[in-house]
This record gives C-alpha cells, structure tokens and sequence, in this order.
C-alpha cells in the first residue's frame, strides 16, 4: 500500500511540473539566441588540485567578462560592461575571486562559480589626465596595486588597496616616487613581487619591491643593465624596435619578464631584485607568440612559432621538445594568431606533458586546441561585430528545378514531349519514395547541382548573410542559426564615415558607424544562373574601395574575381539598380570621393546606359552641411559619368549631419489612399526619393538641439523640417511609405520621445498613375505631426516590420535597455490620433491620443530572453503575407518571426485535422447515400 502511496505522489509530482512548463511555442519553436562575448583580449585559466582546468575566465574587446568551460567552449555566466571607454576592462587577475579592473577605476570581485558579484572598491587615481600610462597587479593575498606614471612630472604614483567586501576605497599605503629616469618612450610592468621599468634609450631596467610599498618605509628603485654579458646582443635587437615589457602571460607572479618589439622579437628574462636579469630564451623570428604555464609545480614557456611550430621550455632545467601544430590550413581560413593563452597538464597515462593553446585568430574567433593538432572546440566571436546583413531566399527544390529544365530543352515538339513525359514520371516517382520515406533522389541532377538547402512552401525558411568587422562573411540558416558556410576576406574592411564634430563640444555623438553593404544581385529564383550577392566596402590599411562577389547560398567567391576587386577611389555611395540585364543582374553604381562613378559588373554598363536619365545620387558632407546631388550623363554606353544636379546648403552654425535614411528600394505600398470617418479618401505622399537627414547641435544658448529634414534626392528640394529644443541623441529613424518615425531624448524633461511625421497629397487624385519628383502635386503637402513619450528610458534600435505586398498592418520594434525587443503598432505612433472621440474618429478605429506609450509585457516578442548590447534590427518579407521575418544583432544574435496582424493566412497548430477530415468523408459519404435515395424516390413515385 506504501509502495502505491508513493507512486501516486510521483506521479502527481510530475503531473505538477508539467503544468507549470512553458508551452510548445516558447521553447525556440520560432526563435533562437545565441550569445557571443567578442574578441579575445585577456584570459587567465583556472588550476585545480590535480592541475587540470575548471574554467577560463576571458576578457574581451566589447567589455565583457565570461568564463568559459574548456571542454566544449559553452560560456558558463558572462558580465557585461559599459559598451564605452569606461567599461573596458583594463587588467583581469585570478585569486580568490575573479578580480578585474576597468577604466572607470573600478575593481570587482566576482564568484568564479556563478559569476556574482562580491565585492565592489573605486581604485581610480586621483588626478588621472595627468597620468601617461597606468599599471595594475596583485599578490599573493589579492592586494589591488596601482602604479600611476607622470613623463612630465618624473614621478610615479603607487597606491595599495584591499580587496574585501567590507573595505572602503581608501588605499592602504601610498608612495610619490620621484624617477628622473622616466622617458615617454620607458615601458613599465608588475612581475611577480617586482614592478620592472625598461629604459630603451639607456638600456637598463629598473625595479621595485611590491612588498616594500605596503611598509610606511621609503622605498627606492634598482637599476640593471640590459647590455651585459649573454645579454647583449639578443636584448640590442629589441630595444632598437619600439619594444614593449610585460610579464609572461600565465606566469604573471613568477620572476619572468618579457620583452618584446613590433615585429614580433622577443626575448625572456629572469629577473631578481639583488642579481643582474638572465636571458631564459629569446628569438628574431617575426610574429612568434610566447607564453607560460605551470605543469606538476614547475615553469614552462611556450613558444608559437608562425609556422606553427611549438617549443616547450622547461624554465628550471633548460630542456625543451618540439612539436609542430598540426590544425589544417588554418592561416587560409582565420588569417594570423593574434593572442595565445596555454594551459600545461600531465597525463595521467604517459605522465608526460601535454598542453591546450586558446588561441585568438584574426577573424576574432576564438580556438582551443590540444598539442599535436586535435581542436576541441571554436568559437566564431566576430558575430559580435555584424556590420552588414541580408537575408536570401533558399534555392528553388528539386521539384521546382526539373520544371525549370523542362523549358531549357531545345528541339521540337517531339523533344519537348518526351522530356515532359519523363519529368512527370519521375515527379511521381518521388512522390511516392517520400511517401514511403524514402531518401529524395535528384530529378536529373548532377551531384554537385542539387541544392545544400531548399525552399520551403511559403518561404519561411532563408539565409541570413552576415558580413562582420575583420571582413568575415557568414551564411545562417534563419530557422536555427547554424553556421553553413563561412569565407574569411582579410582585405576587406568595414566603410566608415570621417568623424565630425562641433568644435568645443566633445560630447555630440560621432557617428562613425561602420558598415559593409551588402546588395543581392541576383536572387536564387533565375535558374540556371547562380544566385549572386556583393559586399561593398574599404581595403584594410587603404584608402580605396574593395569589392567581393560571392554565391551567397554557398559562400563561394565570383570565379573571375576570387581575390576581390580593388577600387583606386574611396566609395562615399553605393546603390543597386532596381533594373535587371540579360544575366537578370541588378547593376551595382558606386560613387567615389573623387567624382567617379564605377558600374559592377562592368558588362552591365551598356544596360544602366538604357535607363540612365532615372538614376539619381546623392553625397552628404557631414561637417559641412552640404548635400550634393548627382544624375547619369555618359557621354557613350560604355563609360558612365556623373553630372552635379543641385547642392543643398543646410545651416551649418554648430550642426552635425548625423543620420541619414533613405526607403528601402525594394519597399511595395499596398494602398495608395487613406478612408476617412466621412467616406473621403486621403490620399498618400508616397515619393520613393525621399530621404531624413538629421542634424544635431549645440546653439550660443548652451541648449542643444535637433533638426529634421525630408529632401527630395532628385529636385533637392525640402519637402518639411521639425526643430527640437534641448533635445538630443543618439537619433533612431524609420522611413516608410508616407510616414516618418524618430527618436530623441528630452534634455529639459529627461526623457526619451518618439516623434512621428506623415504626409498626404490631399483628396484629390494625381492625374499621372505614377508618383514623379519632377512632377509634383497640384497643392502643397499636408504634414501631420506628433510627439509621444516612450517610458522603457532609452531607444538601442528601431526597424519598422515589412511583408511582401505590403498589407498587413505594419509594426515598429524597438530595442530598450532592459534587453526586450518590444513591438508597437504604427496605430499608436500615427500622428492623427484624435484627442477626443468622435463618430468619424470612431470609424476610423484609432485610439484616442495619450501623450505615454504603453509598452505591455506581451508585446516583448523575446519574453524571458535578455539580449544584451543590441546594435540594430534587421526584417525581412516572408512567403507568407502575415509573417515578418526579424534579426536582432549586436553582442547577441535573436532571430523570431513577428505577425503584426496575427496569422490570418496561417492555420493554427492546433488545428483538428482529423475532425475535419472526418467530417467531410461524412458529409461526402451522406452526399451519396441521400442521392441514392433520393433517386430511388424519384423512381418509386415514377412507377405510381
């Protein structure tokens, strides 16, 4: 009876549980997330007893502190940090907690198991602007050292602090070290008990005792020099190359110095207080990497080599091995090894040593890898620095593939017959191998055709094309996110825009944000022709543009360009045409600094010259305030040249052109007019010339501010402008159709805004069906304008949802700083919100105007996901009319699908198939029998 007593609270136990689960639609049905930390810039590993490896805790460069589990790579807690100058994490020790500084001056300790944080002490130094270089260490008992250098004071400044929950931000000991020896070119670092100072100009090191500076007794340095005996020669050829000093990364409190120079020379040093430095190990081997590692309580230096040879140094014995690195062509596909952290361990077989290398590459991911060659994991860390994405339609399927072929055969009647009889066959016999469940077979395909992703019925299912910060492109599956191909372009760089500012004023926003643009060429719709994508940006270390082609189902470079194609001009615009060529290619027109205009592909020149007097561009000089705008006049069909139409000179007095916002393209407007209360039709501005340029400044008042533009990029003509007063950015802008929508933050309230703008022609119809620049409506624009009060604080990005014909309801996202995407109906950022009900407004179905946003919970559409650090939202049209499909990149990466007007053309999941069914064979099967009783009636009454 017990044991059934037992089983029974089991089981409720779990009936229990499985009443508060989440639903099948909240568990990444939809969605999915992925968390990155950046490039690799600190790391320390933690040692257990037995010496083998916990966790590594790494620091990066987007401020973030992680650790990370060594066996798979999976980040186990991650803190994240100002995204700015004073969040960068300056120094990363390993004691008791995980100690770090950043360079607000804050020391943290936190919770190596989970991450929390236990204590909190400011160790920033007073009169920090004075300081050239500042230099952090700890000891054995995580006393916090804070070594501050004056070039033109000859001083340094050190401060000791306590790290303790309880303690206060006052140092412990203090020292004012006078140093006539300090030069701006003398390099200073903590090694174990000893702060080391290099002098290249005089060839010494100087040394201090950290144990000294907790005393209240003077202290003094100790000088040694760098040209005698066995170090001579190998220490010579580094001085001489701007070197740099640091301690052996790994061995930080162990007596070992490093000395290094910008190519890559090195040389190791054992240093002591009371004895001249002794060379361990140095080399002249351009971009060798070194580090240290501790084995069975002994000392070891490892030496990288480029051609990844590996030495392993037994610092106390002097004996060393080699191996080489055996890992595939690994400089072909991430570039250089940047960084390296190693951890020693011994084998419990053998008892020989062995070692696994963290090592950062050039394309900011990051690898463990097991001496002689076995990776055990990667991580692609320059997903955390998008600066370009599009998403691609999959490839046609098989099916749709062999229909594509039916047409490509040449031949008669009788040809074409047999190749439609045979193409129906084996369409049934494919039908009937899936139904059987058996592997789909190619339908007349050679085997490096058929397709490595198919499209999907309604086209859910795309590729998303990422291009990233190191010139990295990515190909992810938009269902999961799974990486399929991935090409590394070491030349390309982002284009950024030249920073301007207002002078005297350093804390207006710099817009330099950097971006590759990517632009679809040609869709994966045009069989045989393969799909073809363009990435549009900058040669590294260059002025001039750099452009790559690539198939962006599969990642493969353009075969007559598989290097790239270098521009001797710098693009400042870049545009796809909406026409196609015989090849169903959208001709690319880059302009440059210089005036010249380059067509990619250059056989498409003949087809732009067609079409030439409908292409229009446009250039903004930021610091100037000038808009120029360009029209085509090639002077033949094979050489393009631009001509200045207008310049628009916007004031210029303490402004900065900021933003900028064009339509999209590719943008399809449904509806044309707007239905009043009264029947009447309002009908829409819909000019796809616009564009919104924002400007923001500082006037002579002290109050900041914000100005709007809508200009016409054909005429340069200024449709309308909006001023704000003591207002100020960032500023987030979404134009579409007629409507414009932007934010700021309110410097007299202390709040953030939405401003919105729509635009009408009137009740009266255009007599041209089509909407021209050059033919403006008869009455003047009617402009309707609105402001709301957004409560989430801040705005990180904005993007307005789209669909492929443009009827459903669209929807703007907003990106807040609590990490949730939240989603808002344009219904309540429309401008005519009446302020008081009436019938008409009634009919209209707006609500009425409220001057605060509501921002309800089920509007987040990552529920309990926090994304952090989201640097824009990227949407996209699906197949189906009711699904947007959205990408939420920055330190994340959150992909969902968004229905602002639910799923009217969608079946829901709980659809009764079977009842259904069931129900129609029933009315079928009562459909027969009533007539054969109904002609059985008919006879009976025939025969009376």
């Amino acid at each position: 009876m017990a044991e059934i007593f037992r089983a029974l609270c089991l089981w409720l136990g779990v009936c229990l549980c499985a009443g508060y689960g989440m639903y099948e639609d909240q568990i990444g049905k939809f969605d999915w997330h992925q968390e990155y930390l950046g490039k690799t810039k600190l790391a320390v590993f933690e040692r257990s007893a037995v010496g083998g490896g916990r966790r590594i805790f790494v620091a990066t460069e987007k401020n973030v502190l992680a650790a990370l589990n060594p066996k798979n790579g999976v980040v186990q807690w991650r803190k994240v940090f100002e995204g700015n100058d004073p969040g960068e994490v300056k120094f990363l020790g390993l004691g008791e907690n995980v100690i770090t500084v950043t360079a607000d001056g804050l020391a943290r300790g936190w919770d190596p198991i989970s991450g929390a944080l236990h204590w909190q002490i400011d160790v920033s130094v007073n009169n920090e602007k004075k300081c050239d270089w500042i230099t952090y260490a700890l000891d054995e008992v995580d006393n916090i050292f804070v070594f501050c250098g004056n070039v033109g004071e000859k001083s340094i400044n050190a401060q000791v602090f306590k790290s303790e929950p309880s303690a206060n931000s006052a140092s412990i000991a203090e020292h004012f070290l006078p140093c006539q020896w300090l030069r701006s070119n003398t390099r200073c670092t903590a090694v174990g008990h000893v702060l080391a100072c290099l002098n290249p100009e005089e060839e010494t090191i100087a040394m201090l005792d950290l144990r000294g500076i907790l005393s209240s007794n003077p202290v003094e340095f100790s000088f040694h020099s760098l040209t005698s005996g066995k170090l001579g020669d190998s220490v010579k050829t580094i001085l001489g190359r701007s070197p740099t000093v640091s301690a052996l990364r790994g061995l930080e409190m162990q007596p070992y110095l490093v000395i290094e120079s910008n190519v890559g020379y090195y040389a190791v040093l054992e240093i002591s207080l009371n004895s001249e430095p002794k060379l361990v190990s140095s080399g002249t081997v351009p971009d060798t990497l070194i580090a240290g590692s501790i084995a069975d309580d002994k000392p070891y230096l490892i030496i990288l080599e480029s051609n990844m040879k590996v030495t392993i140094l037994d610092l106390l014995t002097g004996t060393s091995h080699k191996e080489l690195l055996n890992i595939g062509n690994l400089k072909a596909e991430r570039g250089n090894v940047e960084s390296m952290h190693v951890q020693l361990f011994v084998k419990k077989e053998s008892g020989t040593i062995s070692s696994r290398m963290m090592l950062t590459m050039q394309d900011f991911s990051s690898l463990m890898v097991q001496v002689p060659g076995k990776m055990l994991w990667t991580r692609e860390e320059a997903l955390a620095s998008v600066v370009g994405v599009e998403m691609v339609d999959l490839p046609m399927s098989l099916r749709e593939v062999s229909v594509e072929k039916e047409f490509m055969i040449s031949g008669g009647p009788f040809s074409m017959f047999i190749q439609r009889i045979t193409s129906q066959f084996s369409q049934i016999h494919q039908v009937g191998m899936t139904l059987l469940g058996i592997m789909e077979q190619e339908i007349g395909l050679r085997p490096d055709e058929k397709p490595i992703l198919e499209r999907d019925e309604f086209n859910l299912k795309k590729l998303i094309v990422l291009a990233t910060q190191p010139g990295k492109l990515f190909g992810l599956e938009s269902g999961n996110g799974k990486i399929v191909w991935a090409t590394f372009l070491p030349n390309l760089a982002p284009l950024s825009r030249e920073q301007s500012s207002i002078p005297g004023i350093d804390d207006l926003p710099k817009f330099t944000k950097e971006k590759i643009l990517l632009f679809l060429q040609r869709t994966s719709s045009h069989y045989p022709h393969l799909p073809l994508m363009t990435a549009v940006g900058q040669k590294k270390d260059s002025e001039g543009g750099y452009i790559v082609a690539f198939n962006p189902i599969s990642g493969t470079l353009l075969e007559s360009h598989p290097t790239g194609l270098e521009l001797d001009f710098r693009p400042v615009v870049a545009s796809v045409i909406h026409k196609t060529d015989e090849n169903s290619l959208h001709p690319i027109l880059i302009l440059g600094d210089d005036g010249k205009v380059k067509c990619f592909p250059e056989s498409s020149v003949s087809s732009v010259y067609e079409f030439r007097n409908k292409i229009f561009l446009y250039t903004i000089d930021q610091g100037k305030g000038l808009i120029r705008g360009y029209g085509l006049q090639p002077s033949s069909n094979t050489v393009l040249e631009t001509e200045q139409l207008w310049q628009l000179n916007l004031p210029v007095n303490d402004q900065v052109l900021t933003v900028t916002k064009p339509k999209d393209i590719w943008e399809k407007v449904h509806s044309p007019g707007r239905v009043m209360g009264d029947r009447s039709v309002l009908y829409k501005y819909i000019n796809p010339n616009l564009f919104a340029v924002v400007g923001e400044g500082y006037d002579p008042n002290n109050k900041y501010f914000i100005n709007v533009y809508l200009v016409d990029g054909v005429t340069g003509q200024i449709v309308t402008s909006a001023n704000h007063k003591r207002a100020r950015g960032p500023v987030y802008v979404e134009h579409s159709e007629n409507w414009l929508v932007y934010s700021y933050f309110n410097e007299k309230l202390k709040r953030m805004e939405v401003a919105t703008m729509s635009f009408y022609e009137g009740n009266v119809e255009r007599d041209v069906p089509e909407i021209s620049s050059l033919h403006p409506p008869a009455n003047s624009i009617m402009v309707e304008k609105q402001a709301y009060i957004f409560p989430a604080g801040f705005i990180n990005a904005m993007r307005a949802t789209v669909t492929e014909k443009g009827i459903t309801s669209r929807h703007i996202l907003f990106s807040i700083p609590s990490g949730h995407i939240v989603e808002m109906p344009w219904a309540w950022l429309d401008p005519m919100r009446p302020m008081h009900m009436a019938q008409m407004t009634r009919v209209e179905d707006l609500p009425p105007y409220v001057p605060e946003l509501a921002l309800p919970m089920e509007a987040r559409i990552n529920y309990n996901i926090t994304l952090s650090r989201v640097d824009d939202i990227y949407t996209a049209a699906s197949g189906l009319e009711s699904t947007c499909l959205m990408l939420a990149y920055g330190l994340d990466l959150f992909s969902s699908r968004v229905t602002p007007s639910k799923t009217f053309d969608l079946l829901k999941d709980d659809f009764d198939h079977v009842f259904i069914a069931v129900v129609l064979v029933g009315l079928l099967g009562a459909s027969y029998i009533t007539k054969y009783w109904a002609s059985r009636k008919t006879l009976a009454q025939a025969w009376k």
